[in-house]
């Protein structure tokens, strides 16, 4: 069973995590090493402008503080640098949520992809006649249509499914549950 997902604190939404920490049926929608290391980088920009952010409006508080103290005029210098702190403050605090929103539409799954089935998909009966096309048939058995029919005919399966009593041909997959092959 695969571990509960992180949730963002921010949207409350599932995060998506390295695949790396995910069961089998839902790595489909978690992340590979690459798309990892730029969900770091982005955080760690929202981190950095975070922090900018937080200092410049410390600093300018404290500023603030200073030209309540003053009796009288206030001096022009200071309420540049109260004026240069707090814009800023606003830039960094602009940049980082811009960042968070980033990380927020990469990597936060909808609800709609989380609340959909993340189970194996049902076993295919694929039979000869139901194949579209040769590009599908090559995809899925390296032999075109008419090649397949030929295999048929060469190797006699008709003759074998009618000695069987059997409508259908099943081809194992050399791999074992409940110690019958699949």
């Amino acid at each position: 069973m695969a571990r509960q997902a992180f949730v963002n604190p921010i949207t409350g939404r599932p995060r998506r995590a390295p695949k790396r920490e995910r069961s089998k049926n839902s790595r489909w929608m978690h992340l590979g090493a690459q798309e990892v290391t730029a969900r770091k980088i982005i955080q760690d920009m929202v981190a950095r402008y975070t922090v900018s952010a937080t200092n410049n409006m410390f600093l300018s508080g404290y500023a603030l503080a200073l030209r309540s103290t003053f009796i009288g005029p206030m001096p022009v210098a200071m309420q540049q640098a109260i004026d240069y702190l707090l814009a800023r403050a606003n830039f960094y605090n602009h940049r980082a949520s811009r960042y968070t929103l980033i990380d927020h539409y990469l990597y936060d799954i909808p609800l709609t992809e989380w609340l959909y089935t993340r189970e194996q998909t049902q076993r295919m009966y694929v039979r000869l006649h139901t194949i579209r096309d040769d590009r599908t048939a090559i995809k899925m058995t390296s032999f075109t249509i008419a090649q397949l029919h030929e295999l048929f005919r060469q190797f006699g399966l008709r003759q074998y499914l009618i000695a069987q009593n059997a409508d259908q041909l099943r081809i194992g997959t050399n791999t074992f549950r409940n110690g019958r092959e699949n």
